[in-house]
């Protein structure tokens, strides 16, 4: 099969290029969703709010589904690691990849058959909120399939959360004893896995938002593309499987115990 990877290198790669999806994805669902975020619940929770005040019956329908949405794809993806590791699967993160692919590849087909490809109509009100439900969904099943980095919580979809601990692991080395003893190099990966995040989330949103002016909602094959890489390179190479799974961390004590 060639040359291992350095899993550990690798898995760097990985939550960077998860999180350019998720930019990628916010941005466009944004832009063909009447401004809904579909990776970003803290923004769709502050206008379910705005809409509960208005007493607007449709809005709260439409900012809150995508939260519920997103939690379900967070249990359905976390249950698919889980049952992954159980099995003994090595490519245990390829299989969660491939339904996000998936789900977002169902979205571009609904989307195809409008004339334009452009924002999503918002009737009939059931097939706006499908289209939302399937990004959403796809989101959340991202988020659970890749999560740890060197004991690191890795959330490539939530990026309040991973700014914070960024800031939270640059005070502690900032604020230690100068006499305190500490292991750089486990400090700098930690920064880099926190760290790396916010940027690449980023720049998944500007080179979405160019590639919409041009090509519209078939911008989202990109991330798709990108995904699907994602699942190749886990086939070819496996990544270790999804580390934060409760399995996976039963099997690590149990091996300590040997």
């Amino acid at each position: 099969m060639g040359r291992p990877v350095n899993v550990i290198d690798a898995r760097f790669g990985v939550a960077a290029a998860l999180a350019f999806v998720s930019g990628a994805v916010d941005v466009i669902g944004w832009l063909s969703l009447d401004h809904l975020y579909t990776a970003h619940m803290t923004g769709n929770s502050a206008a379910l709010g705005q809409a509960i005040a208005r007493g607007d019956a449709r809005a709260i329908v439409t900012r809150g589904l995508p939260a519920v949405v997103f939690m379900a794809g967070v249990v359905g993806g976390a249950t698919l690691a889980e049952a992954c590791i159980h099995r003994g699967v090595r490519a245990a993160v390829a299989p969660g990849l491939a339904l996000t692919a998936a789900l977002l590849v169902g979205f571009l087909a609904g989307v195809s058959v409008t004339a334009y490809a452009g924002p999503v109509p918002l009737e009939p009100a059931w097939a706006f909120d499908l289209q939302a439900s399937l990004v959403s969904l796809a989101m959340g099943v991202q988020t659970a399939t890749f999560r740890r980095i060197d004991g690191v919580t890795v959330r490539t979809t939530y990026i309040t959360g991973m700014l914070t601990n960024f800031a939270e692991e640059l005070a502690q080395l900032l604020a230690r004893p100068r006499d305190a003893p500490v292991d750089l190099r486990s400090t700098a990966r930690h920064l880099v896995a926190t760290g790396l995040i916010w940027p690449s989330f980023v720049a998944g949103a500007a080179v979405s938002a160019l590639a919409y002016a041009r090509w519209r909602a078939h911008a989202l094959a990109i991330p798709v593309l990108l995904l699907v890489s994602l699942v190749v390179l886990d086939l070819a190479w496996p990544m270790g499987g999804p580390s934060g799974t409760a399995a996976w961390r039963r099997e690590q004590r149990r091996r300590s115990g040997e």
